[in-house]
Order: C-alpha cells, then structure tokens, then sequence
C-alpha cells in the first residue's frame, strides 16, 4: 500500500506494515493531478471572464467567486454528469443569477435610498459582480462607480450585451 502526502515528512515511525509513505514537494500543486485539473479549470473560466470583461484588478476576487460558482454548478463527467452543487444538496442549482461578468444593470433603488422628489431617478447604472446572499436568500452583487456603493439585490434589470464601464471597445 502506498499513500502520498504534499508535506515534508514529520516522523519515521508508520503503524501500518507494508504501507510506504511518498512525500512530494511542499506546495507544489504541480505533483497532484486532481488538485492541478481543478485549479486549471477554475483559472481559464477566470481569464475568460478578466479578458472579456476588462474589469479593474481590484474587482479581480468577484471573478475568482463567480468563476468558482459556474464550477459547481456545472455538471462533470467524473461525477456521473451531476454538478457538486446537486451532489451536496440534492437539488438543481438555481441558474437564473448568473449574468456576464460586469454587464449593465439597473439597480432599482428602495424608497429609503430615493431622493424626494418627483423626478429623482428610481434605478442606478451599475455594473454586475456576481451572486451572493442578502437576508438569507440568494441575490446579485452589483456595483455603482457613481457612488461607489455594492448593492445585493433581487430586484435588478440586465443587459448582458452592454458594458458600459469598459475602458474600450
């Protein structure tokens, strides 16, 4: 019996009899395939998104969760062609959040946040982050450069063929 682990080695004493113990270079992913594959998969959906979307570095970690969130929503061969959202609740991931990365979007804004008066604007221009949670239930994370405020809302328009806080076109 063999088993691999991705530390240095700690002590010589094993209790199992014919159990040899490989040791790998210390954090080097490089050396664990499954580990490799995952963060590959994770890192092009990532880049697609940068790229596409030309969003600022600082907004680089929404990208990393968003891009984290379609992995495990996203059915896999090797688990049967189930996602691992289904395989650790027991029910379908809710696709409806998912939006393109830093796309234009509406927020409509409540009563508390509205100016008084008649002709004060209801919704803010903002641009789409990714899915998060308000008061318990699922909502999109959208952010306003206009007044540098992140919204988590269910109540949002889209349009996923405009973006218009991009540098160029």
């Amino acid at each position: 019996m063999t088993g691999q682990t991705d530390t240095v080695q700690r002590s010589k004493s094993t209790t199992c009899t014919n159990f040899e113990q490989l040791y790998s270079n210390e954090h080097q992913q490089f050396q664990n395939g499954s580990a490799e594959k995952l963060v590959d998969s994770i890192s092009r959906k990532i880049r697609g998104m940068l790229l596409q979307s030309q969003i600022p570095p600082e907004f680089w970690g929404a990208a990393v969760v968003l891009a984290t969130d379609f992995y495990n929503c996203s059915p896999h061969c090797s688990l049967g062609m189930e996602s691992p959202h289904y395989l650790r609740y027991h029910k379908q991931p809710d696709l409806s959040f998912f939006r393109a990365l830093r796309c234009a979007t509406v927020v409509h804004r409540g009563l508390d946040l509205v100016e008084h008066n008649k002709l004060a604007p209801l919704g803010e221009l903002g641009m789409y982050l990714g899915v998060g949670t308000s008061h318990g239930r699922r909502a999109f994370i959208i952010y306003s450069p206009q007044t540098s405020r992140v919204y988590a809302t269910v109540d949002a328009q889209f349009d996923e063929t405009y973006f218009p806080f991009r540098t160029s076109n």
